[in-house]
């Protein structure tokens, strides 16, 4: 078996090219998750085709990892609860992280390795567990690390090879190439590259997304209600540094046509999906340049995302 560093070791510095999507799983209220399949272009379904509900008492945040473990942040019990690939209906958690005392986990991404990236509490801390952590019996799994950047965390994506991206307060991305091994070394780790967009976000939510095929980075300026993407060729080519003067330029910034204040997004090649407050909604809209009027399509309301595979 490989030691858990060696899995680590040698990440390359590109996201790989994969094959699109095919399902979008969303976390809904009162306490399911469900799926929606996509079609051809990458439009989903108006109708799920699975949900999962055993054991949810107040999900939050979704991500899918590995074989297709399903990772889901339950606020009530203050954990992250792990399914096994398939899960449905009833299904019972195959284990259970739980964050320390005092903190609801909050946004949630997990990697192809199976690690697991969690924000909790005042959002100042980024705990990473290493694959397979669970806990046992009344006592929590322990952290591989407690990541304090000092700000706080909104949201948080990983990508096909492993780098972390992060929004703190002000309207940009923070990415880290290879957080657990340097987080390690520096729980206070400067991220190697900054994206700096246009305008200022003060608000409580930057959704973010990363769109898989291409490695493109989009984000939601909320205040100011326009989305903005960085193609891969731009901003992944700059050095690595730790300071805004490495910051990569806006391709290009667009507006939907409502106050939809967005909680999460996913992107593919067509569309950008995210969960609204105003509408209460799952909105998918075209992925094009300028403004875009009315959405495309109108999904009931959910909190968390993710596409998948």
């Amino acid at each position: 078996m490989e030691s858990y560093d060696s899995c680590h070791a040698n990440r390359p510095s590109r996201p790989r090219h994969k094959s699109p999507s095919t399902h979008l799983y969303v976390t809904t209220p009162p306490a399911t998750v469900v799926s929606y399949p996509l079609d051809k272009s990458g439009l989903p379904a108006t109708m799920p085709d699975w949900q999962l509900k055993s054991a949810l008492q107040s999900p939050r945040a979704v991500s899918l990892a590995g074989a297709g473990y399903i990772y889901v942040t339950d606020m009530g019990p203050g954990q992250v609860r792990v399914y096994a690939p398939g899960a449905s209906g009833n299904a019972m958690p195959v284990r259970t992280i739980t964050v320390p005392t005092g903190g609801q986990p909050q946004s949630l991404a997990a990697d192809k390795a199976g690690d697991v990236f969690v924000t909790y509490g005042n959002l100042l801390t980024l705990l990473v567990y290493p694959a397979g952590a669970h806990d046992v019996g009344s006592v929590p799994a322990a952290p591989l690390v407690a990541f304090k950047p000092g700000f706080l965390i909104y949201d948080l994506v990983v990508d096909s090879v492993g780098r972390l991206y992060v929004t703190p307060i002000e309207a940009s991305i923070w990415v880290y190439d290879d957080l657990v091994s340097s987080a390690r070394a520096n729980p206070q780790h400067r991220p190697d590259r900054i994206i700096a967009a246009r305008g200022q976000e003060e608000g409580p939510f930057a959704p973010m997304a990363v769109e898989a095929t291409t490695g493109d980075v989009y984000m939601q300026v909320v205040l100011d209600d326009f989305r903005q993407r960085w193609q891969a060729n731009d901003w992944a080519a700059r050095p690595a540094a730790g300071g805004p003067d490495r910051t990569s330029a806006s391709d290009y910034g667009y507006s939907p046509s409502g106050p939809d204040e967005s909680q999460a997004m996913v992107v593919n090649t067509n569309y950008v999906m995210m969960t609204s407050y105003d509408p209460i909604a799952l909105l998918v809209y075209k992925n094009t340049t300028g403004r875009q009027g009315r959405p495309v399509e109108s999904l009931p309301p959910g909190y968390g995302i993710v596409l998948w595979p």
